[in-house]
């Protein structure tokens, strides 16, 4: 008999993944499986499987755990980290079999600690909108009585929604221009979970920003405006809610979070433009410039900077008039290297 490991065709692993290990006659072609893979096998195959998964290999990720589950069908690490496979390849749904996988560890041997098995059985009922289900879920499990306490609010909180959707749009902040649909369907998420969280200042500053990126200004205003209530000393908060009120022309009301956020660092060298922007666009190009002196004095490597200050010189000296908007500073200067986003 020789050893075989039975798998579906790359075309037709998304529909049918089979990961089997088995003996095949070469004389008659008896087929015999499962194989059961020896202690050593099945330890390189679920280090195989996580390092696949740790540099987002789904598919080979996938079919290393499978051929663990099928052959060590009690192990419940195998399973656990299949489920989360599975489930990370698309965090919206859940597909039918994470279910069986997850019921299967929660039986199986092998898993000293529960709370990663507790956590992704919530989370697989909580994408299906089932905060009870996911409240029972955590109950059958072995947990600390506090991590119980905690993964339960969570759970009651939607903590699900505020990590897909924090995860996906601190992604598509760093890209020049994200997918419009993907920063709609990330803000979605938060303004979800703000509907259980409405104080969850992080998700306040986080969908206003993705607010600001579909251009829903007012609105990313407001949501920002109550982030800056929230965390009143918090320079990256302020930071926003400074840019939000100069891209709806509330100028004048955007000097005090330039100003405080200034004051928590003074040494940011972007929050110091900012702040010159904002006395600029607020009436007072003497006290722009010379914060943008300090801005290029902190940062002289900064070209914007450099450019900020030449408009800002040209205003002084009467060669132009003061811009009166953001979008008038970006008719002469790049918006994003003027103003730290």
């Amino acid at each position: 008999m020789q050893e075989v490991l039975f798998t579906t065709e790359p075309a037709l692993w998304s529909q049918y993944p089979l990961a089997l290990d088995g003996w095949v006659c070469p004389d008659c072609g008896e087929v015999i499986t499962p194989r059961y893979l020896e202690p050593e096998e099945a330890e390189a195959l679920f280090q195989n499987g996580l390092s696949a998964a740790e540099t987002g290999r789904w598919e080979e990720a996938e079919r290393a755990l499978r051929r663990l589950c099928n052959s060590w069908p009690r192990y419940a690490p195998a399973r656990v980290y299949l489920a989360q496979v599975l489930m990370l390849q698309d965090e919206s749904r859940v597909p039918p079999e994470v279910d069986a996988h997850l019921e299967a560890a929660l039986s199986g041997e092998g898993l000293s600690n529960q709370a990663p098995l507790a956590e992704l059985l919530a989370r697989a009922r909580l994408t299906r909108g089932d905060v009870e289900g996911a409240l029972q879920a955590i109950a059958r499990c072995s947990l600390e009585p506090e991590h119980a306490v905690q993964l339960a609010d969570w759970a009651r909180g939607r903590g699900d929604l505020y990590d897909r959707g924090s995860k996906a749009l601190i992604e598509l902040l760093e890209q020049g221009q994200p997918p419009r649909e993907e920063v709609a369907r990330a803000v979605d998420d938060l303004l979800e979970h703000l509907q259980h969280r409405p104080d969850s200042w992080a998700a306040l500053w986080l969908a206003g920003r993705g607010q600001a990126l579909l251009q829903e200004l007012e609105a990313s205003c407001v949501l920002l405006r109550r982030a800056s209530q929230l965390q009143p000393e918090h320079p990256d908060v302020l930071r926003e809610y400074c840019l939000a009120l100069l891209r709806v022309g509330l100028n004048e009301d955007a000097l005090e979070p330039a100003r405080k956020a200034r004051e928590l660092r003074p040494e940011d060298a972007g929050l110091v433009t900012n702040l010159a922007v904002a006395e600029l666009l607020a009436g007072d190009p003497d006290a722009a410039k010379a914060l943008a002196e300090r801005a290029l004095r902190l940062n002289p490597k900064d070209a914007n900077n450099r450019s900020l200050l030449l408009l800002l010189e040209d205003v002084c000296m009467g060669r132009c008039q003061p811009p009166r908007s953001l979008g008038e500073i970006s008719g002469r200067e790049s918006e994003r290297g003027t103003i730290q986003q």
